[in-house]
């Protein structure tokens, strides 16, 4: 039932559309647009005030003839930059790029255009479906600014299919890692570089001893990483400020925090060396989840996947997602590959195929009674 032709026009129009982070009013309106099309009422919350953005979270509930729980289906609108001009170039072999000095966009709207064809396909064939909510969020690349705002009251379900993931048809992620942020204000005192050094507290010097005693990379099923580090003001002037920001993944936010104590007991042993002070702060942008491989939500992807004689691999991703939103909000879900690759980069590509076989697992799933 899938119209493999409707969707890839669907795809490479929605590629045209402007839509980097909290500017997404244009890709809204036009998803509003193919909901209109499909008589689904819809309701645009506030998010995008509440992040400085243009466009809100997009959801829809629609009612279903099947005797089964509701699902929801989600991916973002919003794309990583340069996400301005963007074009699909589909070639013969069924590969679509963009004209490579712009992102594809496949990240997500790969997800947002399987999901719309797969709701046009079910609603036209008029076969009984589930009911079933779509989410479309803004502010995803900027660790999911937009489904922060979004007010979960308004879910009728408890397990969420979210189409977001760089990975084989077929493939969808039952765990996900934290994701622990931290960063370390070193202070130490202002000299001139060359009249009174001594008098000052070098402040960069210090943080450098503290980095180079910390154990970074792979630890275990942890990283942990710092990958900025700032300060001073001038080549002449001892530096009185220095920055370092970093952060942990783990499938458990507790290895993840204690490795990042680690790091801030170098910075403490160091600052108390060098006589500097410091202020030490950690922002968990997303907690470890993980969906059981007998979950039904799990069971119901490996059915969509057989219909369509598709392989199924469960895997366990350091990245982060809306996910992990839903799961801290007791909704059961699983990340699932839609059909992007070499993503956050201008060599990010699709494929006709892929987009095709993710709306038919959506499909699937949406007629499933399970």
């Amino acid at each position: 039932m899938i119209n493999k032709n409707r969707l890839i026009s669907l795809f490479t129009e929605l590629v045209s559309i402007d839509n980097p982070s909290r500017h997404e009013k244009e890709m809204c309106e036009r998803i509003k647009k193919e909901l209109d099309d499909l008589n689904i009422s819809y309701d645009e919350d506030n998010a995008g005030e509440l992040i400085g953005g243009n466009a809100g979270n997009l959801y829809a509930y629609v009612d279903g003839d099947l005797n089964a729980k509701p699902i929801i289906l989600s991916a973002h609108m919003d794309s990583v930059d340069p996400a301005v001009g963007k074009k699909a170039v589909v070639h013969p072999d069924g590969l679509i790029t963009s004209e490579g000095d712009t992102v594809l966009g496949a990240d997500d709207l790969s997800g947002v255009a399987s999901i719309l064809e797969a709701v046009r396909a079910v609603r036209e064939s008029g076969k009984p479906h589930r009911p079933f909510e779509l989410l479309f969020d803004v502010g995803e690349e900027i660790y999911c600014q937009g489904i922060k705002n979004f007010d979960f009251s308004k879910l009728k379900s408890d397990e969420a299919y979210v189409f977001d993931l760089t990975e084989s048809i077929g493939t969808a992620a039952v765990q996900a890692a934290c994701i622990i942020a931290f960063e370390a204000h070193i202070t130490g005192r202002a000299a001139h570089a060359a009249f009174n050094p001594n008098d000052g507290i070098h402040a960069i010097k210090t943080a450098s001893e503290a980095i180079s005693r910390c154990k970074l990379g792979k630890i275990g099923d942890t990283t942990i990483n710092i990958g900025l580090i700032s300060g001073g003001t001038a080549t002449n002037v001892v530096p009185e400020e220095c920055i370092i920001k970093g952060e942990a993944r783990s499938f458990q936010n507790e290895l993840a925090l204690e490795q990042i104590e680690l790091v801030r007991k170098e910075i403490e042993k160091a600052c108390r060396d060098n006589g500097a002070e410091f202020t030490f702060n950690i922002d968990i942008l997303f907690s470890a989840v993980n969906t059981p491989k007998d979950d039904i939500t799990v069971k119901r992807f490996e059915n969509a996947c057989k219909e369509n004689n598709l392989p199924v691999n469960l895997i366990s991703t350091y990245g982060g997602s809306d996910n992990n939103y839903f799961m801290e909000k007791d909704v059961k879900g699983i990340v699932i590959a839609c059909g992007m690759s070499t993503v956050h980069s201008c060599k990010e590509t699709s494929h006709v195929n892929d987009l095709e076989n993710t709306a038919k697992i959506i499909e699937s799933l949406l007629l499933s009674d399970i």
